[in-house]
């Protein structure tokens, strides 16, 4: 039987990770100065706008090579980029987990899922089978 440990500030695990040197703040700091550290966690969207007049370009300039190549087979590499971007990148899935935004909600309701069913946990007494169906 494995022994409860307490983990607590004031526990017997807390008295040996100071004796450790384990609870001190001091090994953790960085020798930049505030300011400029302040500086340096300014958050901007100026790259994110970058990027996305990028990537919009990129797809129009892939759409209109498509569409004035289109009697020949020369479009064919052409509509094959366009919808790696289309399909690839644009594809916001994951933009919900870190930033907490409504963007998976609005994904599932395009794609014509069910957005107020609330999911059971797995029942861990039922097989693995059964808690799939």
């Amino acid at each position: 039987m494995l022994e409860r440990r307490d983990c607590s500030l004031l526990g017997k695990e807390g008295r040996k990770a100071v004796e450790k040197g384990l609870a001190a703040a001091e090994w953790c700091h960085t020798e930049l100065p505030h300011s400029e550290m302040k500086e340096l966690m300014h958050r901007t969207d100026r790259h994110a706008l970058r990027d996305t007049a990028f990537w919009l370009a990129t797809l129009a300039f892939f759409a209109g090579a498509g569409i004035h190549f289109w009697p020949s087979w020369l479009f064919a590499p052409f509509w094959l980029a366009y919808g790696v971007l289309c399909g690839s990148s644009s594809v916001s899935r994951w933009h919900g987990t870190a930033f907490r935004t409504a963007l998976p909600v609005l994904m599932r309701l395009m794609r014509g899922e069910d957005v107020f069913t609330v999911r059971k946990p797995p029942d861990p007494a039922r097989p693995l089978r059964a808690n799939l169906a």
